[in-house]
Parts: C-alpha cells; structure tokens; sequence
C-alpha cells in the first residue's frame, strides 16, 4: 500500500511564458532553472538535451526529489509570477538528459494528492496491477503520461497513457522480454483513513473490435483520438521513462548493457542452422528444458539470490545439441544436457557406458527399448524387453531365406500389471516427467497409449474393457511425456523397407505402468 498526505491541490496547468532567451543551450553549463522554466517544454528539453546529470547538480544544485523507479528527478520553482515543478528524465549510460516534463501549480484548494506524489503513485499502479499477468522477469518498468486527473467523492481518477515491460538479460543485453505497447488506462485510487490515497484499480480498453468504442466509454471525449492513435512522440516519451527503470537497474548492479525490445536483437534458432522442425519443436515442448532459451544463445534467471546463466550451443560438425546451466558468478556447471541433432534423443555423458554396436547384426526379436530421464544428471534409464511381437528377419546375412514369428497376448496391462513399476521422479511444479526413447535400433515409429487405471489392480484382474484415454505416434524424434499411476502400451515399428540394410523388419509390443 502506498500512502501520501493530502494537501491543498494546485490544479495543473502549462503556461507558456516566453523570456528573452531563446532556449538555445549554453555549450557550457545549462541554463539557469529560474530562465528554463519560463520556455515552453519543448524548448527546455532543446536547451537541457544532452547534459549530464552532474552538470544540471553543478549548476541548479541538488533536485528535491527522486522519482520511483524511474532515472529521472524533480526540481521545484517558485517565481513570482508562477511555480511549480520541472522533471528531468536522464536516459544514457553517462545519465544525460532526455526529456523534460514541466507542470506549474495554482493556488486554488482541494484535497488532492499533490503533483510531485501523483507521478508515483501512478507507477506504483501499474506496476501494481502488472505483477502476475507476465513471465516474472527480474525488472518491471513502466511508463505513463496523465492526461487528465479528477475527483470524485472519495476516489481520484487519472486518465494516462500507459506502457509496462519485464526485462532480462539475454546474450549480455537486457531486453524487454515481455509486456505491452502504447494503452490508455483508467486509474482510480480511494481516499483511506489515514489521510492519504492507495491505489484501487486499473481499467484498460476491450481488445479487438470494441477498443475505440470503449475508449470514448471510459475516457473524456478530448482525449479520444489520442487514446485511439497515440503519437510516436507519446510512444517515445513512455519508451524513455521505461527504459530508465532498465538503465537505473543496470547502475545498481554495476554492469553495462544495451537495452531494447526483443526485436532489436539477433535470435537465431535451431532451424536457421538446418536442425529439423520436428527436432526443434521437440526440445522446446520439453519441459525439462523450460527456462533455457528456444534460440542459439543465453539467458540470465535469478534463483534463491544466485543469477544462473542457461545457454544453448549448436555444434554443427558432430550434430549435438547443447544446453547448460552455470552460475554467473563462478562460471560453475550446474547441469548439462546433450541432444542429438537428427533425432532429438537425449545422449549419455562421455562416461556413460553405451552398448554394443548391433549395426550389422541381424535381429532375430525385438530389441530392447532403452528410457532415459531427461532431467536426471545421473541420466536414469529403465529397459524394456517385448511382450509379444510379430517378426521377421534372414536366415543368412547375404541370403534370401527368411524367418518369421508371431507371438500372441492377451490385453498388454495383463504384462504390464506382472511388472514392476516405474516409479517416476518428481520434479518442482511438473505433472509429468519427460522420457527419451532409444535402442541398439531405433524404430522407425513409436505409437504410445496411455491407459487410466482404477486405483487397486491386480494380477487378476481383466482387460477386455480397459481403452487407452490418449494415443500418440512418433517419428524421428522420441521423447515422451509419462504420467504417475498411469498404464503405457509401446509399439514400436521396424519398416520392411529397410528389410535389405538392416535384415529384419516387425514390430514390437511393450507395456509398463508407473507409480
């Protein structure tokens, strides 16, 4: 809750009070606060461009106040033919001023928040109302420019222009990765027992084809063409007032960085660099690897106080797909996993032991099917053998003898229930638990079903009336998704078409159930 005294109101109002300087800046030192404030504000904003936040301090001493969030401060006046304040927004690394905001006050009395406190109480309201409609990322900011202010009964309503960002570090950038453009909103705020104000609401405009028609609800009719299309110099004004809660931010931390949109970086992806669109979508669907980035670079996530950077690399020559995770600071691994290019599968670290080659053995049954936990750093696996099958493979390596088999079943969770489980892992805010699918022979396709088991079975149980409740089928790449408490029929299919190269064909039918 954000609290200000009430005191007498100063009804705004611009009062454009030409002198005899032109608003030409002193290649020197700014011009004097008493001669700036009686130019219009564009042409303060002329004469001040450009000057460091030391020069303005060297010259008008220090400002009254500093605003919340933003890199910008205020300075007051008060001549003898008008007062107010003067808002000095600073937007570079060396904090040179960028833009200017004047407002001068009267005398007249009413009871609310003064000027100087309306500016943050305003942000603090749209930072407030922003916190969880977004990804979370280690800054917000915002912008916003009040159009108009009024009161009525205990409340006080601001009508203003508004922008919201949440930025990360992204490739040593710290970027806008998420938030919204130019939208007017409605502000309200309600008077509280303690003598001050507390933000109450933010109102935004109906998306799509009632937007004009709830601007001229919601808003004055003066202020409707301009909710409507605002102007670039509106965009840029609120652009810089965000962006200076992104350079205030970068100070604190002592560290450098180009701040923009997403737009305004390179973000090459798997599929630039010839990685099938299957493959690519396969990593990206895995929630193991749900805070890396989905492009051919780094982001930076703050966990428990520890900023983390996790990458992903592309080693072209060996086709390996690689994600890390390290700790900024020590430059320390944290966890690393390795995928193969052309088939998505998760492979063993360089320690691991791999089996045998079976590239030119001829299969005579199915081949075990090998499961790998995806999340796992030890990279858990479990193995299958088939349940039944229906075979085929040469009697003689270069002769034209065949030999087939089928093998008969009942319903595949009568295997199954035989079995032990597979107790899967659990993992932080996941439901599910992402397995790769390899063997000495990968098939060709996988179809996957999943079955809903009541909660006691037995090995005596029937089958005949159990029916999978999801069915999935896949190519290329295997990776799937397994669920506790569930039963899963694997059937796995060698094409006849690469009977000559490999010498076998079939299928094979597997089963398991998880706990």
């Amino acid at each position: 809750m954000y609290h200000i005294k009430k005191y007498p109101l100063f009804l705004l109002g611009l009062c454009i009070l030409l002198s005899g300087c032109n608003g030409q800046k002193n290649p020197d030192r700014p011009l004097p606060l008493v001669e700036a404030v009686d130019l219009p504000e564009e042409q303060i904003e002329n004469a001040l461009s450009g000057f460091t936040r030391d020069e303005l301090v060297a010259a008008w001493g220090e400002p009254a106040m500093e605003l919340f969030g933003m890199d910008g401060e205020v300075y007051p006046f008060d001549l003898e033919n008008h007062k107010g304040h003067l808002t000095v927004y600073y937007g570079t690394e060396n904090r040179s001023i960028v833009s200017v905001k004047l407002t001068e006050e009267s005398e007249e009395e009413t009871t609310a928040p003064p000027v100087m406190d309306l500016d943050q109480l305003v942000a603090e309201g749209i930072l407030s109302d922003n916190q969880e409609k977004y990804s979370g990322e280690e800054l917000r900011g915002e912008g916003h420019i009040i159009l108009e202010s009024r009161e009525n009964g205990d409340e006080f309503i601001v009508y203003a222009l508004t922008m919201y960002g949440e930025y990360q570090f992204q490739d040593g950038n710290f970027v806008k990765e998420s938030g919204t453009g130019v939208i007017p909103a409605v502000i309200t705020f309600q008077s509280d027992k303690k003598g001050g104000y507390e933000f109450r609401s933010l109102t935004y405009p109906d998306d799509g084809s009632h937007y004009a028609e709830s601007i001229q609800t919601m808003f004055p009719e003066k202020w409707w063409e301009r909710c409507i299309s605002p102007s670039e110099a509106d965009h840029n004004q609120l652009k810089t007032m965000e962006k200076s809660y992104a350079k205030n931010y970068l100070n604190e931390l002592g560290r450098t960085a180009v701040v923009g949109d997403y737009r305004d970086f390179e973000h090459p992806l798997l599929t630039d660099w010839g990685v099938s669109a299957n493959v690519s979508n396969l990593l990206v669907e895995n929630k193991a690897l749900g805070s890396y980035p989905f492009w051919i670079g780094n982001v930076e996530r703050l966990e428990d106080g520890i900023r983390y950077v996790y990458a992903l690399d592309f080693d072209r020559d060996n086709k390996k797909i690689l994600f890390a995770k390290t700790e900024y600071d020590t430059g320390n691994v944290i966890e690393s996993y390795t995928y193969d290019s052309d088939t998505g599968l998760l492979l063993p670290p360089e320690d691991f032991p791999h089996e045998t080659s079976t590239e030119n053995q001829i299969l005579k049954e199915p081949p075990v099917l090998v499961f790998q936990d995806a999340l796992s750093s030890t990279l858990n696996t479990f193995e299958l053998k088939p349940d039944t099958a229906s075979w085929n493979y040469k009697q003689e390596e270069d002769g034209d003898s065949m030999v087939g088999f089928v093998s008969c079943g009942t319903h595949p969770l009568a295997a199954a229930v035989r079995k032990e489980r597979l107790k899967l892992p659990r993992y932080n805010q996941m439901d599910s638990v992402g397995y790769s699918v390899s063997s000495c022979v990968l098939p060709d396709r996988i179809t996957v079903n999943e079955y809903e088991l009541p909660d006691t079975l037995s090995q005596e149980e029937t089958f005949e009336d159990f029916t999978p409740v999801s069915s999935k089928t896949y190519e290329d790449a295997m990776f799937i998704e397994l669920n506790p408490g569930m039963g899963y029929e694997i059937t796995a299919e060698w094409n006849k078409e690469q009977l000559d190269s490999r010498g076998f064909y079939g299928t094979g039918y597997y089963s398991f159930i998880t706990q």
